[in-house]
């Protein structure tokens, strides 16, 4: 049975653990951190954002990134287009995985596509998601619908790889992981209209023509809808 003196230090307790607790919901932000209304608080905020979802497709790697050669090169592999013989796949397990169609779950190369395109998918909704939310008047107009417009062709060209590669997969359109986290397959051709669609918005949204690139933009997009 408890004393006097054991009932006084389990009062103390309890109150250090209620006080504790209400000052961990009221902890700030931490100083080198970026919240997304920060984020998106201005043009050049936004644009690095954009920036850095590039990046990472672009600049992990060719062995970890489904944007840069990765789906090339284990699709050569598998076709028996790329010899193995003298190569990175000679002694990188998972590429000989690839290369003797004896791919398992545990796959690092398919893993790498998978989580590589997810990542970019995330990184664009973050995008749509932070720039609708924002109020700041920093966020221009046209900002807002061009990185928006970017965002939705990121995420089409992400699921157009993902579909091709895996057939039915989750069709993500949040960063809100407690909704992501149980997430079942979606069907193809379910996948398929999400990509359409968020292609025919990037049309409204993209300007007509890429000069850096030399192309329109908008009508290569338009092309490719026609065959649909």
């Amino acid at each position: 049975m408890l004393n006097h003196h054991s009932n006084k230090i389990l009062l103390l307790l309890s109150a250090f653990l209620l006080f504790s607790c209400n000052k961990l919901v009221e902890i700030p932000d931490p100083k080198n951190s970026l919240t997304t209304d920060k984020v998106f608080n201005n043009d050049t905020q936004a644009i690095g954002a954009m920036a850095g979802i590039l990046t990472q497709m672009i600049n992990a790697g060719a062995s970890s990134s489904f944007a840069n050669g990765l789906v090339n090169q284990i699709a050569m592999a598998s076709a028996d287009e790329l010899s193995i013989v003298g190569s990175v796949f000679a002694v990188n397990n998972s590429r000989g995985e690839v290369a003797r169609n004896a791919l398992t779950a545990e796959s690092t190369s398919t893993n790498n596509i998978w989580s590589s395109a997810y990542q970019a998918i995330y990184g664009a909704n973050g995008v749509i998601e932070g720039i609708e939310a924002s109020k700041s008047v920093l966020l221009h107009a046209q900002t807002r619908t061009q990185l928006t417009a970017e965002a939705k062709f990121i995420r089409a060209f992400s699921y157009f790889y993902l579909v091709n590669c895996f057939g039915d997969v989750p069709l993500v359109l949040t960063t809100n992981l407690a909704e992501n986290s149980n997430k079942p397959r979606t069907a193809v051709n379910i996948v398929y209209q999400q990509i359409i669609k968020d292609l025919i918005e990037a049309i409204n949204g993209l300007p007509a023509d890429y000069a850096a690139g030399g192309e329109n933009a908008s009508g290569q997009i338009n092309g490719r809808l026609k065959h649909y």
